[in-house]
């Protein structure tokens, strides 16, 4: 131990705390307080540590879950049995004595309450009988767990298991006795023991929480005249049921009716449809889109009146049953008349189904030129392969006509009703229609195949059609009358702009190591041949390259070389050549530009100021007349063939018109539009599309133009506008082609929502013919 001095070297320390170190060095530790400082210290420590759940709790949690497999139909179910005691007024649990007890039964996991107390039936009441009365005699509801009605009407035993969490399913049968229900409203005729149905004030008497009221409600002769009151109700209630009854008879026997009108009409149409004639007889083919089996051809013979067709397309189907045949414009076709004098014009079905309420169908019934003469041979039904001429032979075989329907023909024969109809004038007639020739053309080679259909010099002497074929190699619906036709130019002169030729806003066609004369001439046929019939000209194509084709002698006039090299040249450039037209000085940056633009067009010198304009009009020549010589060689020989007797292609100011009249711009376009409003909605729409027109900028009013009229340049004299009803998905616009006629909804409500609807139509890639 050591001495106090030698403490005090440690530190100065006073003399109580050097005793107080003494004193706890020689005290002896005593081990249970050690181990109960050190158990507080543990306890401590572990309390402010987090707690771990046990490995025993958690396995219990995880049996409690209950997993639902899906591979599990059915589930076991504990059911036991509770029946009302009226003393006790609670339900009470049957003993396995009586028939009850706990019972295991196995339950389809779908079952509803009505299934399982079904099932609990079968258990509890073998042969539908039990101690406390037969099952017809119960009230028999479905208990819970806690005892407690189930009353969800969506009860199934699953729904029952998720809601609750169970792992065991129990439930109970509570059934109650028909006859304690009764026997609150029961009572003997003693008048002593009724109570009065109201009491002095006039108010009914009350019930108890159990049902149960001191009598029944008042006396003898109050109770008879309820009854007759009853009786009464009853009996009136009855008369209203069998009303009800009649009218459903009568409804039905009026549908009976009017099925059988419409089988009479179908049968009778079936009967009066004329025979068909052979390819070797004269006759008109016939095409119709009908609005259930699609496309139908017929041939039907020359000598008949319209109202065949009608008799041939009702006999198609029983529906519609009431309908017209009218052209796009909604003008009806009068039955009476001859088919030879409209059946060349587009016809649209209107279901007249209900005649006081029009509705005009979108689909549309189109009837193609009649028939073809050719000499006396026919040769082939209309739309079939290309370069295929369609004839119909003369009348000579005349007599073969007279196979058709009597009844038919004895309209025909009716001086009042073909007055002017003989077989020499209709002879004549036949011999003065041209040849057709129908042409099928593909979408995605339009410029191939109208270039070989071309070829041939002798289709300027006759009637082209086209068929267009889809990108999926289907025929498109659309029958020609002008429309599908201008369709496939349009296409054509996009393709052989981008293909063919060079410049901005007027195009020069350039030679390629592929098209030889032949072709060419192929291409010049199509631009005469677009002109000719439908009044379609490519206004694209150079002014300068088409005077110089149409006008071999003549010499180029200045300013219409230097107008169309402007239009031949991109906007930057036309700003500088107009720039160093009207400055004598050019700036650095501009006389950089001028020389670079002189070396694009392989000018070999560099002009002094008064000589620009000179060296600009001899690159123009250059550019648009003499790279193009071949081309216009060969042009000139369809040109000089085909339009030499046209007034159009005269002179330059009959050229210069044509382009004019056929350059679209928003002022022609809207002169363009008619329509005969009627309503506040109608006129609301026009001005919609009115005010749309003024919005578009060039390329859409040419996108818009086509869809109209399938047509980039303006070749119609009018688009009319006719209105219908169509709202909802099925609201849109309609555009017929053939006739120029643009359907709109009166259905829009505003402004925007009309734009973005058009708008929608335009930004579309992919148009289709599918109206035909």
């Amino acid at each position: 131990m050591a001495k106090n001095e030698e403490l005090q070297t440690i530190g100065r320390l006073r003399k109580g705390d050097v005793l107080a170190l003494r004193a706890f060095v020689e005290a002896k530790p005593n081990k249970a307080e050690r181990d109960e400082k050190k158990r507080k210290l543990l306890e401590t420590l572990k309390a402010k540590l987090p707690r771990k759940k046990s490995k025993s709790k958690s396995k219990v949690e995880k049996t409690t879950e209950i997993k639902e497999d899906p591979k599990i139909t059915i589930r076991k179910v504990l059911i036991g049995w509770q029946h009302f005691d009226k003393v006790k007024n609670k339900y009470v649990s049957v003993r396995m004595s009586k028939g009850g007890g706990s019972r295991d039964i196995s339950v389809p996991i779908n079952s509803t309450r009505a299934d399982i107390i079904e099932q609990m039936k079968l258990v509890f009441f073998p042969h539908g009988k039990s101690v406390f009365g037969s099952a017809s005699r119960m009230k028999m509801s479905l208990g819970d767990f806690k005892y407690e009605e189930i009353t969800d009407d969506d009860f199934t035993l699953m729904n029952y298991i998720k809601l609750y969490k169970l792992s065991k399913v129990r439930l109970y049968l509570l059934t109650k006795s028909v006859d304690d229900i009764r026997n609150i409203f029961e009572s003997s005729d003693s008048e002593e023991e009724l109570c009065p149905a109201f009491d002095e004030h006039g108010l009914c008497p009350t019930f108890d929480e159990h049902g149960h009221t001191s009598g029944l409600i008042g006396s003898v002769s109050e109770r008879s005249n309820l009854r007759q009151q009853q009786d009464v109700e009853y009996l009136q209630s009855l008369t209203k049921d069998q009303e009800k009854e009649n009218d459903k008879r009568k409804e039905l026997q009026s549908i009976q009716d009017k099925v059988k009108e419409e089988q009479d009409l179908y049968r009778a149409r079936l009967a009066n449809v004329v025979h068909e004639p052979d390819m070797s007889e004269p006759h008109v083919t016939v095409s119709v889109r009908h609005l259930t089996i699609g496309v139908q051809t017929r041939r039907f013979p020359i000598l008949c009146l319209i109202s065949s067709i009608y008799d041939w397309v009702g006999s198609l189907s029983p529906n519609p049953t009431h309908f017209t045949l009218s052209s796009c414009d909604m003008a009806s076709f009068d039955p009476s008349l001859p088919v030879t004098l409209d059946c060349s014009s587009i016809k649209q079905i209107q279901d007249n189904h209900d005649l006081n309420n029009l509705e005009v169908i979108e689909d549309i019934w189109e009837v193609p030129p009649p028939f073809l003469l050719e000499g006396d041979v026919m040769k082939s039904e209309p739309i079939l392969d290309s370069n295929v001429e369609i004839a119909a032979a003369t009348l000579e075989n005349e007599e073969s006509n007279q196979q058709g329907n009597q009844i038919r023909q004895n309209e025909i024969d009716n001086p009042n009703i073909y007055p002017s109809l003989d077989d020499r004038s209709l002879h004549d007639d036949l011999q003065n229609l041209p040849v057709t020739r129908v042409l099928k053309i593909r979408r995605v080679n339009i410029m191939q195949d109208m270039i070989e259909n071309f070829k041939d010099e002798s289709i300027m002497q006759i009637h082209v059609k086209v068929v267009m074929i889809n990108s999926f190699g289907k025929e498109e619906l659309g029958v020609d009358d002008g429309g599908v036709f201008r369709d496939a130019l349009s296409a054509f002169w996009s393709s052989f702009y981008d293909s063919c030729t060079v410049g901005e806003e007027e195009r020069v066609p350039v030679v390629r190591h592929d098209f030889k004369e032949e072709e060419w001439e192929a291409i010049a046929r199509i631009l005469v041949k677009g002109y000719s019939e439908l009044k379609f000209f490519p206004v694209k194509l150079n002014k300068v390259f088409m005077f110089s084709t149409l006008f071999e002698s003549e010499k180029i006039p200045d300013e219409l070389l230097m107008e169309s090299f402007l239009g031949y040249v991109s906007k930057d450039e036309r700003d500088l050549i107009n720039t160093a037209l009207k400055d004598d000085d050019l700036d650095d940056n501009q006389e950089k530009e001028w020389l670079d633009f002189l070396e694009r067009f392989d000018c070999r010198t560099i002009p002094k100021k008064e000589d620009r304009q000179t060296i600009i009009l001899e690159l123009a020549h250059k550019e648009m007349v003499q790279i193009a010589q071949f081309i216009i060689d060969s042009w000139r020989k369809p040109f000089k063939e085909n339009l030499a007797n046209r007034d159009a292609f005269s002179s330059r100011e009959s050229l210069e018109e044509i382009y004019q009249n056929a350059r679209p711009t928003v002022k022609r376009v809207l002169k363009l539009i008619r329509a005969e409003p009627t309503s506040n909605s109608q006129r609301a729409v026009l001005s919609f599309l009115k005010r749309y027109i003024r919005g578009l900028d060039d390329e859409k009013l040419t996108k818009f133009l086509r869809y109209c009229t399938s047509s980039t340049m303006i070749c119609v004299e009018s688009i009319k506008v006719v209105f219908t009803d169509l709202d909802g998905a099925a609201r849109r616009p309609i555009a017929h082609t053939c006739g120029s006629v643009l359907q709109l909804p009166t259905t829009y409500q505003s402004f925007p929502q009309f734009r973005q609807e058009m708008n929608n139509i335009f930004s579309s890639q992919y148009w289709d013919i599918d109206i035909a």
